[in-house]
């Protein structure tokens, strides 16, 4: 850096370059260098204050939905939100073993492993669990939702279901033999599933072997033929109810109507009293100001 210049950053990461008076150079400097705007990726906060006490504190709306016995999937299910899922579930029953617990899926898709392993701690606990399908369930998550309790198994009225069986999920190396047990390793896991879907829908091991042979896809409404769910969830009542045609103004001119060429800015600044404001101001200005000369003596 040059002579008589101090270089300083503040708490900002600023980088400011100070002029030192005493080079008989004036005046200050300042280059910026800052970081780029990015959104927040933590989850929202809300205030949340529970029985008994008289102060609020600041949560996750995840640790607000789970106080209340909800829990949304909203992940690719691995191992890593597997186990996270799976503790939840296992705190909420030392909670309340009687209590329903609403599980709302809308993640993309779930491993066999782990999904296998969420699937028997639902069935080993005590209380009701409530499942309910947001958007798209494929695979397993199709798997999870179906093994919710029996009669409260629900889905969004534009929700679907992709049943399919799940492939290996990580690449295998080694012999031939070794592969061969990895994938029958895998296929022993299928039809566990396939044993699972058979018990939630109540259809033989055969047909749901076939209809997983290739994509199978379900409509909510298909789903409750199909005994994946048991209700479609529609919209409420009153959001359907149209309003009455007195409660809404229409406009004179409709979308295939073509008005004059400046008609609608006149009718805008006559809205808006642009033109009694023009001629109010007029005659303030001519009883104001002198008279105007007579024609006469120009």
């Amino acid at each position: 850096m040059a002579s008589g210049f101090v270089n300083v950053v503040n708490s900002k990461g600023v980088a400011v370059v100070i002029c030192d008076r005493s080079s008989g150079r004036a005046g200050m400097k300042q280059f910026l260098k800052r970081e780029s705007v990015r959104m927040p990726s933590s989850e929202p906060v809300v205030a949340y204050q529970e029985e008994g006490m008289n102060v609020a504190s600041w949560l996750g709306i995840s640790g607000v939905l789970l106080r209340q016995r909800t829990i949304l999937v909203g992940s690719y299910v691995d191992d890593v939100y597997a186990n996270k899922l799976i503790a939840q579930l296992v705190y909420l029953e030392k909670e309340s073993n009687t209590k329903p617990v609403k599980l709302l899926f809308n993640c993309p898709g779930a491993d066999l492993r782990a999904s296998l392993a969420v699937y028997d701690t639902m069935q080993q606990l005590e209380y009701p669990i409530l499942t309910t399908n947001l958007s798209l369930a494929t695979g397993m998550v199709a798997f999870l939702i179906a093994g919710g309790t029996v009669g409260m198994r629900h889905a969004n009225n534009n929700a679907r279901f992709l049943l399919q069986h799940t492939g290996i999920e990580r690449a295998i190396h080694g012999q031939s033999t070794d592969i061969a047990i990895e994938a029958a390793h895998m296929l022993d896991q299928n039809e566990q599933m396939e044993l699972g879907l058979s018990k939630a829908t109540g259809h033989p091991i055969d047909r749901i072997h076939n209809d997983l042979k290739r994509d199978f896809y379900l409509s909510s409404e298909e789903a409750v033929e199909y005994g994946l769910i048991d209700k479609v969830i529609k919209p409420r009542e009153s959001k359907l109810q149209r309003l009455d045609k007195d409660h809404w103004h229409i406009e004179p001119y409709g979308f295939g109507h073509f008005r004059e060429r400046g008609q609608r800015h006149d009718e805008i600044k006559a809205s808006l009293g642009f033109h009694q404001q023009r001629e109010s101001l007029g005659r303030k200005d001519e009883g104001d100001g002198p008279p105007p000369p007579d024609a006469a003596g120009i």
